[in-house]
């Protein structure tokens, strides 16, 4: 590992001293989860492709990879950080370096395996995606400055101040870095040195990221203009928007269309003219941008809603409910729609219909929050995820799953004296200790719970059966909180008589595959006593094993 040293004409930057302070909280922790070997015999490889050098991929911000990825996945390595809520910053990468940033910090992994090569410290938090061109890493700051970084050193090249916080994704394009700030202006500097090509006034704050096409320039302004701008940064046209709010999406542009999303509307607007063509309502807010291929368009709203939209007729092709607020900007990468969401939920969707592909969660924080705001990155058949946990998740396609899911906080729950619900833990207090048998009366509602996890390729919900005694049982998972769930007795429900369940030993059987096909086979036993008293709530926590007064409960 190293650092870049600062000299002292660099007085916005802490001193050696200061960034030695910081080291313990600002050097992430690496966990490895596997070696890089091949891939199982059902999974296809690809591991050559293209760098993603910015938001979207891309200058025309479509969000497209040239690339290619083969599901399902497995996670090779994890970056920990310091947590960012709702971390907006996508992960770049460039030849076998990926870069990352979470709050302040800046950090330039070995792409493979996932050590730090080098990183760096911004004063301001980082709200918006940086770009990579001509050996140089820009990254925008809420301290209103961009910084240009060596890429592969980190080394300080130079620093263009603003009078606005910078929260615009930048435009990395034909030897230019394009950026907006909240000093109501676009900027466009020269990429090795940072002299100033042109400044564009707008009548508001830029939070829009620019894009570029054909030699114009495109952004949105929170003055409510869609502006179009010629490569020397003279207007061209511009566009009223209407809606309220900050105008914060970033323009995809196609051949023909540009397409833009404001407050609960999705437009599109002719690309030459920039007359209005296509506004279509959704029924939740949108929170990220669009992203298109040749044939759709593809956007996520607030009420959980992803939509795909025919990219000419402006028709809606198909529309799905991911049951979570979508918080990132979709990735399309061939067939497959990549997207985040609140809760840690990572989906990836077919482009025909929007069926679920594969799906994985992150873990939670202990404090809440881990959710996915920044828009997934695909590069040489890699795919990265930033969750505002503070950590980066490296996932390989060619990478060994050889770990079947795992099982936490497994109980059942019933109605004590009082009416509360009372738990009976499955779970050994220490990993030496036999498991708990439960033993409790059968009547109902007597609820079965258990929490599953797999860090390697994610659990695969269609694969998840559960028994009593062999004989199969309904069941509910929620995929968000990784919960089985099923009522081992019958439903309660009001005016029908129902029979409490029989004395006698009990084997609950739970089987589940993650997406590599590591399949988890776990027992757990129980006793059935309707000898017993209903239970006492008190510590709503029980673990007895006695078998009651005089019966014996065999399995």
């Amino acid at each position: 590992m190293s650092f870049h040293k600062l000299t002292q004409t660099q007085s916005r930057w802490p001193t050696c001293g200061a960034l030695a302070l910081t080291l313990s909280m600002a050097i992430p922790e690496l966990i490895l989860f596997g070696p890089v070997g091949r891939a199982q015999e059902s999974v296809a490889v690809e591991s050559t492709g293209s760098d993603w050098i910015q938001f979207k991929g891309d200058s025309p911000k479509t969000g497209e990879a040239k690339d290619s990825l083969s599901l399902p996945p497995a996670l090779m390595w994890k970056h920990s950080s310091k947590p960012f809520f709702e971390n907006p910053v996508s992960a770049l990468t460039q030849g076998d370096r990926t870069y990352f940033f979470s709050e302040r910090y800046v950090y330039c992994l070995d792409g493979e395996a996932g050590s730090i090569v080098w990183w760096q410290q911004v004063e301001g938090p980082i709200r918006a995606t940086p770009a990579l061109g001509d050996g140089l890493l820009f990254v925008p700051s809420t301290d209103s400055m961009l910084y240009a970084f060596q890429a592969d050193s980190g080394a300080v090249v130079w620093m263009f101040p603003t009078s606005g916080l910078l929260r615009s994704h930048v435009l990395f394009h034909d030897g230019k870095v394009v950026f907006g700030s909240d000093d109501n202006n676009v900027y466009c500097l020269t990429a090795a040195n940072g002299a100033l090509e042109w400044k564009f006034s707008t009548g508001g704050d830029v939070i829009s990221g620019p894009a570029a096409r054909d030699g114009y320039y495109y952004f949105l302004s929170s003055d409510g203009n869609l502006y179009c701008a010629e490569a020397d940064g003279k207007p061209y046209w511009r566009t009223p928007i209407p809606g309220g709010g900050q105008k914060s999406s970033s323009p995809a542009i196609g051949e023909d269309y540009i397409w833009l999303t404001n407050g609960k509307l999705l437009f599109g607007l002719r690309r030459r003219t920039g007359r209005v063509q296509h506004r279509i309502s959704t029924d939740g807010e949108i929170l990220s941008s669009p992203a298109m291929d040749d044939r759709n368009v593809y956007v996520g709203t607030k009420d959980g809603d992803f939509y795909a939209i025919d990219a000419r007729s402006g028709r809606t092709t198909w529309k799905v409910n991911l049951g979570l607020p979508v918080l990132s900007t979709p990735t399309i990468v061939q067939n497959t729609i990549l997207v985040g969401t609140t809760k840690g939920l990572v989906l990836a969707l077919s482009a025909d219909d929007g069926k679920t592909l594969w799906q994985y969660r992150i873990e939670w924080l202990s404090k809440g929050g881990n959710h996915v705001a920044a828009s997934p990155t695909v590069s040489r058949g890699s795919l990265y995820i930033v969750g505002d946990n503070g950590a980066l998740y490296g996932f390989k396609p060619w990478g060994m799953d050889l770990a079947a899911p795992e099982t936490t906080d497994a109980r059942v729950k019933l109605k004590a004296r009082d009416g509360a619900m009372v738990y009976y833990s499955f779970d050994p207090a220490t990993p030496s200790d036999p498991d708990p048998i439960p033993q409790l009366r059968g009547v109902p509602p007597i609820l079965f719970s258990v929490t599953l996890t797999d860090l390697g390729s994610g659990v695969d919900p269609s694969s998840i059966g559960l028994t009593m005694n062999d004989e199969p049982k309904e069941l509910v998972y929620n995929s968000v909180e990784g919960i089985v769930e099923s009522s081992l007795g019958p439903q309660v429900v009001p005016g029908v008589a129902m029979r409490a369940i029989a004395d006698g030993g009990y084997t609950i059987g739970l089987s589940a595959k993650d997406w590599r096909g590591n399949e988890l086979l776990r027992q757990y036993k129980l006793i059935i006593n309707n000898q017993l008293p209903p239970p006492d709530a008190v510590g709503k926590t029980s673990t007895t094993t006695d078998t009651g007064p005089g019966i014996g409960m065999p399995f």
